[in-house]
């Protein structure tokens, strides 16, 4: 949580936000709907972080 100067105690929650995918990426993940788009074939690593805890996933994309 992130305080605001200026507001008494009230905390604001962050949340995390779509990045724009970098030329080599071989997927997309969109953290506020759960999507993962592929971009182009190859393997990646979805990792995610929540609370401490951390999931992590090998995805691989072929032509299909």
């Amino acid at each position: 949580m992130v305080r605001q100067p200026g507001r008494r105690g009230r905390r604001r929650r962050r949340r995390a936000r779509p990045r724009r995918p970098r030329r080599c990426a071989v997927v997309a993940y969109d953290p506020a709907t759960g999507a993962l788009k592929a971009l182009r074939t190859g393997t990646a690593v979805l990792r995610v972080t929540v609370n401490g805890m951390t999931a992590e996933r090998t995805v691989a994309v072929h032509r299909g």
